[in-house]
């Protein structure tokens, strides 16, 4: 049973609340004071945007949690920026600790990182959040890390600059060694930026699909052996468990865990990232 939040210092809140990092002598904090950080910016925002957005924060003001998250949620749900999008749905995972609805919270910083993925805030209460949850470390619910997922630490658009920085050094040389201004070895390197680029984005794609079946159970789950709420039970998962979806089927999705269990959960509880245009 997870307990009150204590140590819950409020500062002023300038649009983007996250969390202090923990005490390292605290194994499972409680989620410590806020921090302040710039709102998402505004200006091609339109006069209705802007007003939810001032909603969503006066409902965050007033302690009313999880409408804030869903008010934030929502708004992520809507914004073609990356950054922007990453910034709101780090306010929504905010909103969603405190709320202590940490499954939901997990989603949205996991998100979150999608648009901006070094970020150190994020990164700071995702780690706080999956100590909530008693993962520690390492943990059984936690899906290994796919090969190149080193790739999306680069956000989509870093991809694209250096991808394309690749390809026009590879045009360069290859023209500069036409004019025989550079030797032989010229055209090798000139086919080895070009290849390279190629990987990096063949990797990106790679891991990007893998994301797109990656879930976060929002609430603890029974999962069964057939798509039917009566069928029998096979196992349970916790809040927060990371899972993989590997079919859909009505209201139900098939999961696959960490540790390659199957099963069948209601669709609402396994959450696939919002990975936006990505």
């Amino acid at each position: 049973m997870k307990h009150a939040f204590t140590a819950l210092v409020a500062l002023s809140l300038a649009g983007a609340p996250v969390f202090a990092a923990p005490p390292p002598t605290r194994a499972t904090p409680a989620l410590a004071a806020l921090q302040d950080a710039a709102p998402p910016a505004s200006t091609a925002a339109t006069d209705a945007a802007r007003v939810d957005f001032a909603g969503a924060v006066a409902l965050y003001e007033r302690g009313d949690y999880a409408d804030a998250a869903a008010a934030f949620g929502q708004l992520a749900a809507h914004e073609p920026d990356a950054r922007r999008r990453a910034e709101l749905h780090a306010n929504a995972g905010t909103a969603a600790a405190r709320a202590e609805d940490f499954g939901l919270a997990l989603w949205h910083l996991e998100s979150a990182g999608v648009g901006t993925p070094r970020d150190a805030s994020v990164q700071r209460n995702l780690t706080m959040v999956r100590a909530w949850l008693g993962e520690g470390d390492v943990s059984p619910d936690r899906l290994p890390a796919g090969w190149s997922d080193s790739v999306l630490l680069l956000s989509a658009r870093e991809r694209q600059l250096v991808a394309a920085g690749l390809f026009t050094l590879a045009l360069l040389l290859l023209a500069l060694r036409r004019r025989g201004r550079l030797g032989r070895g010229t055209t090798v390197t000139a086919v080895g930026c070009a290849l390279l680029g190629v990987a990096l984005l063949g990797a990106a794609r790679h891991a990007l699909d893998e994301r797109a079946t990656h879930a976060i159970l929002l609430a603890d789950a029974s999962v069964r052996g057939e798509p039917d709420v009566a069928a029998e039970s096979l196992f349970r998962l916790a809040e927060g468990a990371e899972v993989r979806v590997l079919e859909s089927r009505g209201e139900h999705r098939l999961i696959v865990t960490a540790d390659d269990d199957k099963g069948w959960v209601r669709a609402e509880l396994a959450r696939t990232l919002d990975l936006g245009a990505g």
